[in-house]
């Protein structure tokens, strides 16, 4: 039992901690308001910076999508939002946007 565990822990350390990490979702925010450095969106820190922000969120459309509404509801409008490949449309953006901050 030591030895498999052993093992695994080697596997592990192997592996690139970048693996691990979470997707890195981005997002520009239109209007030109001014953004925190960073907000907190589903327990996780987003940073921004020059009209964008940026943060680890979960790849699925639909957790996509609530990531988008939060942050339009945090910081105002989300003109784009990208996931890795997967970017959301012009009717998951005004969706997103219904209760946008006002800027």
């Amino acid at each position: 039992m030591k030895r498999v565990l052993s093992l695994c822990l080697s596997a592990l350390a192997i592996v690139p901690e970048t693996a691990f990490a979470a997707p890195t979702g981005i997002a520009t925010i239109g209007g030109g308001a001014a953004l925190p450095a960073q907000i907190v969106i589903d327990g996780k820190v987003w940073r921004c910076t020059d009209g964008k922000c940026q943060g680890p969120t979960d790849q699925r459309r639909v957790a996509a999508e609530r990531t988008c509404k939060d942050l339009a509801r945090k910081v105002g409008t989300v003109e784009t939002f990208t996931i890795g490949e997967m970017t959301l449309d012009s009717e998951q953006l005004a969706a997103c946007n219904k209760g946008a901050r006002a800027s």
